[in-house]
């Protein structure tokens, strides 16, 4: 409540404080430092209170104030890059709220891919980095360079008992997936439920890939998995473990068209797979209704990357529903 609105004012006087010092000709290395450093605490308080815009105007003046090699600096940049990135989250969930026009996401990224790219120049074990670089290669398509992020921070993990690997060796199978390396995807998969059999997504994944999976512990620990006959089920990449929030969204402006009924024909089959081996710009599976993407998600996933059920997404108007599309990166 109070406190971070307290915090946020108190790094923001100090940050005026310092640059008013070196305003008046206190342009002392140390003076920098302490400026650049009271910067990034405002912005770190401003993004934590969703404050993104100003967090961004706060960490570029620290990094201006800072020095580029220190490893404060990389730290800085590497926060900078998340807020930029959950900036870009707020603003698209803003867009698909209305009729405006939604940017191409890969113009959005480019500023974080820039930040990531440059903290994984200057500490290449930077394993946090590494995925976040990885997931944003992954939605811009570049699935190889993406592999190889995910999996070099797969590689920096601690361990299988890190809280970290999971996600780190799903988002990898995901990437690997979409590059048709179904062995390795799969084997990800798995690696993934030996760490943590709760892990909903990685069963679903590999239900969507033919393997359905029974889970037992077995004395020892370890986790025994049995191939019974495929149903279809779905997985979905966590793209940012600071910003994963899906809110549903309503439209203002325009009045609404009647409903667009043509999904309630005769019903199809859709066989269900990952958001990730759905998400433009491909290759999609063959047995894939390229134009009816979103309708492949499961209908937990479907609320979570649409914002809506599918029952009520049919009876939307159009325009509605190509904007939620585009939006997922499903149009």
């Amino acid at each position: 409540g109070a406190a971070a609105p307290n915090k946020e004012a108190d790094h923001e006087r100090a940050a005026q404080a310092f640059e008013a010092a070196m305003r008046a000709g206190d342009r002392t290395p140390a003076t920098r430092q302490l400026a650049s450093l009271a910067s990034s605490l405002h912005a770190d308080a401003l993004a934590r209170s969703k404050r993104f815009e100003a967090a961004v105007a706060a960490y570029e003046r620290a990094l201006a104030l800072g020095e580029p090699g220190a490893a404060s600096s990389t730290t800085m940049r590497y926060n900078y890059a998340l807020t930029l990135m959950q900036r870009q989250q707020q603003q698209q969930q803003a867009s698909s709220s209305s009729s405006s026009t939604i940017r191409d996401a890969d113009d959005d990224d480019d500023a974080p891919l820039a930040q990531l790219e440059a903290v994984v120049a200057a500490d290449a074990d930077h394993a946090e980095a590494r995925h976040a670089l990885g997931l944003l290669l992954l939605r811009r398509g570049d699935y190889e360079t993406a592999a190889s992020h995910l999996g070099r921070a797969v590689d920096l993990a601690d361990g299988v008992e890190d809280p970290a690997y999971a996600e780190r060796r799903y988002n990898y199978g995901v990437a690997v997936l979409k590059l048709r390396r179904t062995g390795a995807a799969t084997a990800a998969f798995r690696d993934v439920l030996t760490s943590r059999p709760d892990h909903a997504q990685a069963a679903e994944a590999l239900t969507a890939l033919g393997v359905s999976l029974s889970v037992d512990k077995p004395p020892g620990g370890r986790v025994a998995m049995t191939t019974t006959p495929p149903r279809p089920a779905a997985a979905a990449v966590s793209p940012h473990a600071a910003a994963t929030t899906t809110t549903t969204t309503t439209s203002s402006g325009g009045g609404d068209a009647p409903p667009d009924t043509t999904s309630a024909a005769a019903p199809r089959h859709y066989p269900i797979y990952p958001y990730e081996a759905l998400r433009a710009p491909g290759p999609f599976p063959d047995d894939v209704r390229v134009g009816e993407r979103e309708m492949h998600l499961s209908d937990e996933e479907f609320v979570r990357v649409i914002g809506v059920t599918k029952d009520v997404f049919a009876q939307q108007p159009k325009w509605k529903k190509d904007a939620k599309k585009r939006a997922s990166q499903l149009f």
